[in-house]
Parts: structure tokens; C-alpha cells; sequence
């Protein structure tokens, strides 16, 4: 499901004596209940060759366009789907630096750790890009209880807050002994679970919040405790779901039956992680489907990743490798370099 949004960077351009946080206008929808309508030109197929419109995010065979394909058709379907859509930056806007962009959040100096049930700020840890520190008396994440806390991170210059990013999360301890199994939180737990694809009959692979709660309530309805991202991570609403009611979560790299080349597999391990790596439900990540899988990016989880979480293929558990290191391909690496030039100023 493709979304488009704006994210506004307040803490550029703004006189604002407050700390702000950063501002999304979707110019798509939300999900399959919350669309916008979109100009939409479909080249082969049913209704095809002029331009008419289309509610977005959505599949357009499902929308009454193209060739509605059941994955084993001869010939394939090769029509192509082209988008437009006219809009206006609001006004409450002005002065400030607008990204165009999929995905959004910043760098910090200061976070403040929330326990979500009692709303009790139970520590504050200070760095220049990255915080690390203790925080004690935490309840731990897991399947049966669900703890889940909240971060307020302030990008400050000086003592003057200029922006402010939350980011939700989980304490909890993973650990594989060799010979015995999985341990989570000290205690060994079996993975029972199933793989699932993003995919509704009425919408095909646009989904929802409401379509998210209903699957993993499924599940775990099932007795089960763990899912498989199969085969391409799952819109973050889903993760979320699995933070909040409690699901163990394999989360795997976008991939069929033919692995991607070095530098696109480098690309689309640093998107999955840099966006997923703050979800305590996930446990293991996925090198791709069992079809195929690039071996030369196995280090790169581990080095992306400050959880040091395992990575598997079929019949392989990569163990962690090489020092923490950031992501040049990071899509956040000009916004971070725009900050880095104002707090200078």
C-alpha cells in the first residue's frame, strides 16, 4: 500500500519560542476506510486510456481498472497505473521547511521515558545524536503483558527545545542458547505462529488499522504467539497491533523468489530497520524469502540494528557481526544534515 504525505520540519525556518513537533498532511489516505481521490490514468486493461479517478491508497484491479490477474494468467498483465494530484501547502505553513516524503522523524538530545499506563516519567537520558543510559523499575514486554512506554525526545540548542518526537516501545531481554532455545525476558518461550500477507478479499493488499487488530486477535484466538512478516515488512499500524496486544513478530526484508542485487538489498534493509527497529515485538529479522536471499548483506541487521537482534534464512541464523554503524542510505540523512546546520547557526 503506497501513502504520500507531507512532513513539515518545524524546527527549521520557525521563530517559534516553543518546542514543536513535527506536522504530516497525507495527500493520500490513511488505509483502505480513509482514502482520498486521486487522478488516475490506467494504459491497458478495463477502463483504461483516459484519465478518470481513483481513491487512494488502493489496488486499481480491485477498483474496476486493468486486468484482474489471478498470478498464474497467460499472458501477464503489463498495464501501468499513473497518479495526479493538485495541491495546496497550507498556509499555517508559511516560514517553514516542507519535505515532500514517504516516512519522517529527527535526531534528539534529551528523551524522557513515559510509562504509558500511569503517564510517569520514569527517566531522562541527554546525548548529542544518540542517548543511552539506565532506566530502572520497568515492566518488560512479552506476549501475555504487553508493557509498552512512550519516549519524548526534545532536539534542544542549548536549553531551548526546538522540536519534539514520541516514539512508543517495549523493555525486554532476547536471548538464544545454543542446544536449549528461545528466552525472552529470561524465561524460554516456543514460537507458535503462522506467516501472513498483507491482503483483505475486498481490498487485496490495502489494509487497516481495524483489518490489523482483527488478525492478530485471530491468532492469538488460535493459541498462538508469534506471526512472519511473509514476505515484505507490514504497514507499521500492524506492528503497532503487535506491540500493543502482544505478538512476537519475525520481520522480513521485501523479497520473492530471485534476490535483489548488493546495493538495492543495502537500501531496503535500512529502510525496514531504520522504520521498525523501536518495535519491541520483534524478535528475529528475516533475510528475505526462502527463495532467494543476498548473503552479502547478512552483517548489515546487526549493524543497523543497536538490539543486535538475530537474523535467519532457511537453515541459517546469522550471528551479529562488526561495529554499530549508520545507514548511508538513510532517507533521513539530509533532514539530519539540515538540523545539524541550524543548530549552528
Amino acid at each position: 500500500m503506497r501513502q504520500f504525505l507531507i512532513t513539515v520540519a518545524a524546527i527549521l525556518g520557525t521563530t517559534s519560542l516553543m518546542a514543536q513537533e513535527s506536522e504530516r498532511l497525507y495527500l493520500s489516505g490513511t488505509d483502505k476506510d480513509h482514502t482520498r481521490t486521486w487522478e488516475f490514468f490506467c494504459t491497458g486493461g478495463m477502463n483504461s486510456g483516459r484519465w478518470t479517478t481513483i481513491e487512494v491508497p488502493s489496488c486499481w484491479e480491485l477498483q474496476g481498472f486493468g486486468t484482474y490477474n489471478y498470478g498464474h494468467d497467460r499472458p501477464h498483465a503489463d498495464e501501468q497505473g499513473r497518479y495526479r494530484y493538485t495541491f495546496k501547502v497550507p498556509s499555517s505553513m508559511k516560514g517553514r521547511t516542507v519535505y515532500l516524503v514517504f516516512d519522517g522523524k529527527t535526531i534528539a538530545t534529551e528523551t524522557d521515558i513515559i510509562d504509558l499506563a500511569t503517564g510517569r516519567q520514569v527517566a531522562t537520558l541527554k546525548g548529542d545524536t544518540a542517548v543511552s543510559g539506565h532506566v530502572g523499575g520497568v515492566k518488560p514486554w512479552s506476549p501475555e503483558t504487553p508493557w509498552r512506554y512512550e519516549a519524548v525526545v526534545r532536539l534542544m540548542k542549548g536549553r531551548k527545545p526546538l522540536h519534539v518526537y514520541r516514539q512508543r516501545f517495549g523493555f525486554r531481554t532476547i536471548e538464544f542458547r545454543e542446544r536449549d532455545g528461545f528466552y525472552l525476558n529470561g524465561q524460554r518461550v516456543m514460537f507458535k505462529g503462522v506467516c501472513r500477507h498483507t491482503f483483505w478479499p475486498e481490498s487485496g493488499r490495502t489494509s487497516s488499522p481495524a483489518l490489523a487488530i482483527e488478525d492478530v486477535n485471530l491468532i492469538k484466538d488460535m493459541n498462538m504467539n508469534a506471526v512472519r512478516m511473509s514476505h515484505y515488512p507490514p504497514d507499521e499500524y500492524f506492528l503497532d497491533t503487535c506491540d500493543s496486544l502482544g505478538l512476537m513478530v519475525i520481520d522480513e526484508l521485501a523479497g520473492w523468489q530471485k534476490q535483489y542485487d548488493t546495493d538495492v538489498a543495502r537500501r531496503l534493509v535500512c529502510a525496514m530497520i531504520e522504520r521498525d527497529v523501536n518495535h519491541p515485538s520483534i524478535m528475529i529479522w528475516a533475510n528475505s524469502n526462502e527463495g532467494g536471499f543476498n548473503k552479502d548483506i547478512r552483517s548489515d541487521y546487526t549493524m543497523l540494528d543497536p538490539q543486535r537482534r538475530k537474523v535467519v534464512e532457511p537453515g541459517r541464523t546469522a550471528e551479529p557481526q562488526g561495529p554499530l554503524r549508520p545507514c548511508r542510505h538513510s532517507r533521513h540523512r539530509l533532514l539530519r544534515r539540515r538540523i545539524e546546520s541550524h543548530l549552528t547557526q
